[in-house]
């Protein structure tokens, strides 16, 4: 199952590398900000030869992000990452945006569910 969400770049980290069973790996995380009416920090992780995908993107950037989740288990406790596979810098119109109210522009189709009104807004 595959996300899309949008946001403002607040953090681009550095390029980290490593060795593992099938071989050399690279990996680099990211945060962004939603435009929601509470906006939430999102980290997302890119890994190997998508690391490049920040590049040409700076902070402050409005950027489109497509990624997947994905849980494990790990000594009785369980930790997600969301992966980024596709990363796409928005025009210059939109970078000028204004915080989204209640129905957001994301595209047709966006798999997205409004925001529980339990939730706290922190």
């Amino acid at each position: 199952m595959s996300f899309e969400v949008k946001g403002k770049l607040i953090f681009i980290g550095e390029v980290q590398t490593g060795q593992g069973r099938n071989g050399e790996w690279r990996k680099r995380e990211f945060v962004i900000e939603t435009q929601d009416t509470y906006p939430k920090q999102i980290c997302f992780l890119l890994w190997n030869d998508k690391v490049e995908l920040l590049d040409s993107c700076e902070l402050n950037d409005i950027v489109q992000v497509r990624f997947q989740l994905a849980s494990r288990e790990y000594n009785g406790r369980w930790y997600t990452d969301a992966t980024a596979y596709a990363l796409q810098r928005r025009s210059m119109q939109e970078q000028d945006y204004v915080p989204a109210t209640e129905q957001d522009d994301f595209p047709a189709g966006a798999a997205f569910t409004d925001d529980s009104e339990e939730e706290l807004p922190f």
